[in-house]
């Protein structure tokens, strides 16, 4: 399920989660987190789901919190 701050799809038994804040470098917002929370969540009980990919949009993949 995509949110403002993540985009997930599957890719076979694969779930790739790319953090979508590239304005911002991907820095972790409280609302980004408890969307990987919910996300992390929702896979864990899909047994189709083998393994995650966090990715980041843009060029860095991830630059800190804020």
């Amino acid at each position: 399920m995509d949110t403002p701050d993540l985009r997930v799809d599957r890719l076979g038994a694969v779930m790739r989660v790319t953090l979508w804040r590239p304005e911002s470098m991907n820095a972790m917002s409280r609302a980004m987190l408890e969307a990987l929370r919910d996300t992390f969540a929702r896979g864990a009980t899909d047994d189709a789901i083998r393994v995650a990919v966090v990715t980041g949009a843009g060029k860095p993949s991830r630059s800190g919190g804020e």
